[in-house]
């Protein structure tokens, strides 16, 4: 096999023999190859064994890629900051023996495995968080904007309390979200990560205070709202103020939380 000019040369256990009782049957068949392919999904790469210890390192690409992890997740980590770098990865065939050791084996299962799975999610939040939460938030706008040309007598179309009550909590979901998705990216560039785009935003002092004061005046909108008329009981014109003052609050409200929690993140930063 040629491995010339590679960055990283990782073995691939899956590739060449797992001898009998060599590797737990859950993560034979579960626990490494779902991470696996999770990780292929997610950066872009090719390998089949993301967690094979087995590896040969050009040493300048090592001391760019910068790692910072000390646990179990380094190895995945490795894999995602070589790719996010462009450097050549490249798997061989390997054999797994059985453990000869008298001692339990260091590794813990579960535990480690979301290690791994945490470590993918704080290098991609935009796909499972941001993309996700854009394309819950879809319908409900789009219902929600049916009501208002309703209101103004522009179509004709009859949604029922359930339907707008559906609505309000999708987007609170989406934006919920996508709140977990701006903290995940806080937290990528707390831990400094290198140069990888999703973990080097950049936050000034006038985005603090517009990431701060937008939603409180979102919130005190929707408290307003709700001072505008008796919620008990509700009637039918009062439907639509009641569901944008329920939504005006609660969006304000997560996007206030996920910016004090951000402010508190980044404080070394801002």
């Amino acid at each position: 096999l040629k491995v010339t000019n590679s960055d990283l040369i990782m073995g691939n256990r899956f590739k060449g023999k797992i001898y009998p009782k060599a590797m737990p049957w859950h993560h034979k068949y579960f626990g490494n190859p779902v991470l696996s392919f999770i990780g292929r999904r997610l950066f872009g790469v090719s390998i089949g064994d993301f967690h094979c210890g087995m590896r040969a390192i050009n040493r300048n690409s090592y001391i760019v890629a910068d790692l910072k992890t000390s646990g179990m997740e380094f190895a995945t980590e490795m894999i995602v900051k070589f790719a996010a770098h462009n450097f050549k990865i490249t798997e061989i065939p390997t054999s797994l023996f059985k453990d000869g050791r008298n001692r339990k084996p260091h590794l813990r299962s579960f535990h480690d495995g979301w290690r791994h799975l945490r470590m993918m999610i704080l290098f991609s939040p935009h796909k499972f968080f941001l993309w996700p939460s854009f394309i819950i938030m879809a319908l409900p706008i789009f219902l929600i904007s049916i009501e208002v040309f309703n209101n103004l007598k522009i179509t004709h179309i009859n949604l029922n309390e359930k339907t707008l009550g559906f609505s309000a909590f999708g987007l609170i979901l989406g934006v919920a979200l996508f709140c977990i998705g701006c903290l995940n990216i806080a937290v990528a560039k707390a831990k400094r990560f290198g140069e990888y785009r999703y973990a080097a935003i950049e936050f000034s002092r006038i985005r603090e205070i517009t990431a701060i004061l937008f939603p409180f005046l979102l919130m005190l909108v929707g408290i307003f709202g709700f001072l505008r008329f008796e919620l008990l009981p509700l009637q039918t014109d009062q439907i639509l103020p009641f569901y944008f003052s329920f939504i005006e609050f609660s969006v304000g409200a997560e996007l206030l939380i996920t910016a004090l929690a951000i402010r508190a993140i980044l404080s070394d930063f801002w």
